[in-house]
């Protein structure tokens, strides 16, 4: 099962410019949730569709090169713990504003599609062309017996390691949206991951993707300054 909160149309877009081999003309975006094969299912579309990948990790190195500001910093302070004052909320909304704006220079500066893994998708928007915004997920416990599976974790482990991945990624959306991070109506496709086929994944986004219209698209905006003090 799968839910869409867009207009599914026969007819392909016009104002879509950009297509590629398979003729799906839009760049994916894919939030992480932790031990859930997206990782897999990112790799699978990657090479099926003939997209550029970019993580969160790429898009950090990237910025240290133009702004000269440490991967460390720039993880901390726009993923990690928000202090209770109103300084370090003006840095955090500062620095998500670089980081959107940088997603919008890459855009204009690469001008073709390509495919999005991580928490920095939360930014993305229709500035960034025409992009289809997914998260794949599953249960608590589908989710622990794959830590246990893939990782080598034990049951405990697991558990930690998805409480505290759900944490960052909770005060992320917290901090943009309001929202919890895996609340469907920030995402245009929600897919549970149940039986770990990546293959049925893929294929389903594929299908998706095939016959998507941005035209209805009404996901939530990131709440953010107009202008941010970085640009003054």
């Amino acid at each position: 099962m799968y839910s869409a909160r867009v207009l599914i149309s026969k007819s392909r877009s016009e104002d879509v410019l950009q297509t590629n081999q398979e003729g799906i003309m839009l760049s994916i975006a894919i939030f992480p949730c932790l031990f859930t094969g997206a990782a897999g299912i990112v790799g699978e579309l990657s090479t099926a569709l003939n997209l550029k990948v970019y993580t969160d990790a790429m898009i950090l190195a990237d910025m240290k090169k133009y702004y000269d500001i440490p991967v460390k910093d720039l993880d901390g302070i726009l993923f990690g713990r928000l202090k209770k004052n109103s300084i370090a909320h003006i840095e955090k909304e500062n620095y998500a504003k670089l980081l959107q704006h940088y997603l919008q220079y890459l855009q204009k500066k690469r001008n073709r599609n390509s495919l999005h893994y991580g928490l920095h998708t939360s930014l993305l928007t229709a500035h960034n062309g025409k992009i289809v915004k997914i998260l794949i997920t599953d249960t608590f416990a589908g989710r622990q017996q794959r830590g246990i599976k893939f990782e080598g974790l034990s049951e405990e482990e697991a558990a930690i390691c998805i409480k505290r991945y759900d944490k960052k990624a909770h005060r992320w959306t917290q901090f943009l949206f309001q929202k919890a991070p895996y609340d469907e109506s920030l995402y245009d496709l929600v897919l549970q991951n149940k039986k770990g086929d990546s293959t049925d994944i893929t294929n389903k986004i594929r299908s998706f993707c095939k016959n998507w219209t941005y035209r209805n698209q009404t996901l939530p905006q990131p709440r953010l300054m107009a202008q941010s003090a970085l640009f003054l």
